[in-house]
């Protein structure tokens, strides 16, 4: 594998982790639950991919992840 792994949070029914690889960092976060789940980005300019086939509910408070959903987010060049 290219790049490092920083796992951000890791529960039994959620994962999130940033993959870094020269100047670009993918933000990777797995609902892997039924059930939908309130989500925060680590600080910095992300970019959600929304080209990637998952459903993301942006809402007032931040991001909400239906269930079995995943978000992918990139900064960096």
């Amino acid at each position: 594998l290219k790049g490092s792994y920083v796992p951000v949070e890791a529960e039994d029914d959620y994962l999130s982790f940033i993959r870094r690889h020269g100047n670009v960092d993918v933000f990777c976060a797995f609902n892997l639950s039924p059930e939908p789940r309130q989500i925060s980005m680590p600080e910095g300019a992300w970019q959600i991919d929304r080209a990637a086939p998952f459903t993301i509910e942006e809402t007032e408070t931040g991001l909400k992840l239906p269930g079995w959903q995943a978000l992918f987010a990139t900064t960096g060049s």
